[in-house]
This record gives C-alpha cells, structure tokens and sequence, in this order.
C-alpha cells in the first residue's frame, strides 16, 4: 500500500510559489527525518529554488545513507541540468 504526497511545481501557469514545509499531504518534508521516513521520490522537471541547498543535500543523503529511491525525470524544461554542479551532482 502506499501513500502518495505530491507536489508540483508551477501548476497552472509557471508561477514559481514556494511549497509549505512540514508533515503531510502537500507539503514538503521540514527536516532530513521526515525526508528519511519515505521509501522513494520522484524528482521532476523542477526549476532551481523550489528547494534550498540544504533540502537538496538531504535528498542525495536519503539515497546515499538511507538507501532510499529517486527517480529523476527531465521534461521538456530540461530542468535537471541546473542541479549538475549541486549536491545532487553525484547522483545525476
């Protein structure tokens, strides 16, 4: 069974909104151990600055030390070549 908490970035018109952090559905998780509570995240055609650079050290710990999933999936934005030179670098 699983739970699904999905965020999306720029719906409805490209407008960039930051997400609300913390627990529950909508929300981006507020700390590396709520991150680490989930078993995998599929990480979008997500232009820079939705997440902070801490936000997105946790997600490359959440695969290197937790040993969780991450699917990346570029669309036509091409918005993951802005995260080759970040903490998600070692990833990509």
């Amino acid at each position: 069974q699983w739970e699904v908490n999905a965020l999306l970035a720029g719906a409805g018109g490209g407008e960039q909104r930051p997400w609300s952090r913390g627990t529950g559905a909508g929300k981006f998780p507020a700390d590396r151990e709520t991150l680490f509570a989930h078993h995998l995240v599929v990480f979008g055609d997500l232009p820079p600055g939705y997440l902070g650079t801490n936000e997105l050290t946790w997600l490359r710990e959440f695969v290197e030390k937790r040993g969780g999933g991450i699917l990346f999936v570029d669309g036509r934005q091409e918005q993951l070549a802005n995260y080759s030179d970040g903490p998600l670098a070692p990833l990509l």
